[in-house]
């Protein structure tokens, strides 16, 4: 098994994967007896993430238009790509019915 070019490695055909939360893939390297004293958000940092600072900061004029202008055209292009698909859809559904109609003499 080569690597990049860097020819047979030894520590790559010979790595083993990590265990499935092992002591090592928690935060505090501790197992599962430390969990019994506290709640699981506690021991796994799991909380709120607080946004404020994004909200103090101030961006430059030229930066916002920049991003405005990309906005839109993403949204322009997502808005062509729906109306194309909505035609092609139509389209389909009145040429299968058509196709009904001629077959089984609907109408």
């Amino acid at each position: 098994m080569g690597y990049h070019g860097m020819g047979m490695q030894r520590w790559i055909t010979t790595m083993k994967p990590k265990k499935f939360l092992g002591k090592k893939s928690k935060t505090d390297g501790g197992g599962g007896g430390n969990i019994n004293d506290r709640s699981a958000t506690e021991y796994y940092h799991l909380e709120n993430r607080k946004l404020d600072n994004l909200q103090k900061k101030k961006y430059p004029r030229e930066y916002k238009a920049k991003l405005r202008l990309q906005l839109i055209r993403e949204n322009r292009g997502r808005y062509i790509m729906l109306v194309v698909s909505l035609v092609v859809a139509v389209l389909a559904l009145w040429l299968f019915v058509n196709y009904l109609n001629y077959k089984l003499h609907w109408f």
